[in-house]
């Protein structure tokens, strides 16, 4: 339970850096290899083609074409949090959708976690403070060599989430059903959606290679 905890925590930033409007700091990485360190304005949706960039607090608007950016991570004093742009499996994995999108990464391996967060109209602000959270944290997993994300669970912010953990280990059992010692755990209820972290670690650990966590440091 208190893993879970520290990974609902871990999300903080991103969650209220998309209930703001303004600016945050972040470090956009180009495609070209460009860095650009300054201040940008969260993306809500993930599709946006554009991304609102300064320089600096006194600097004019810049908006850099979303098609021309490889990564860019969201800074506060807790550290960074990495995004990146995949494209994701339709629910049979039979296919792949046309969309690409932003998502968090939280680990990196044989087997990748991401995340993604859908805003909704209850975000607001009062007095210039940002109040509310998106209505919900989608993770996905991606195996290295697949060619999009699969789904793995939707946890909702603001309502009971009676049914998500069960949905969650069919999920997770057919993702990682290549590695049946998971598989058995998965099963045996030793996991949770938000402790997803801790099973993609596990994971990765067992296919002979270590998880890089994506720590929130600088």
């Amino acid at each position: 339970m208190f893993r879970s905890l520290l990974l609902l925590l871990s999300l903080s930033t991103c969650l209220t850096a998309l209930a703001q409007k303004g600016f945050v700091e972040a470090k956009v990485t180009l495609k070209d290899g460009t860095i650009k360190k300054g201040l940008i304005k969260p993306m809500k949706t993930g599709s946006e083609k554009t991304l609102d960039y300064l320089a600096n607090k006194e600097a004019e608007k810049e908006k850099i074409p979303t098609e021309q950016i490889e990564e860019y991570s969201i800074i506060d004093e807790n550290g960074s949090a990495r995004y990146v742009k995949r494209k994701e499996y339709n629910y049979t994995k039979t296919k792949v959708k046309p969309t690409a999108f932003w998502v968090q990464e939280l680990v990196q391996g044989e087997a990748s976690l991401y995340v993604s967060y859908t805003p909704d109209s209850r975000i607001y602000t009062n007095n210039g403070m940002a109040h509310g959270m998106p209505s919900d944290i989608t993770f996905y997993g991606m195996k290295k060599g697949d060619e999009a994300m699969t789904l793995i669970g939707v946890y909702f912010t603001g309502a009971f989430n009676l049914n998500a953990n069960s949905s969650f280990r069919n999920q997770a059992a057919k993702f990682f059903e290549d590695e049946q010692k998971i598989v058995e755990r998965i099963k045996n209820e030793e996991f949770k959606l938000v402790e997803s972290v801790r099973l993609f670690e596990a994971y990765n650990e067992l296919k002979g290679g270590k998880a890089v966590k994506m720590k929130r440091s600088n």
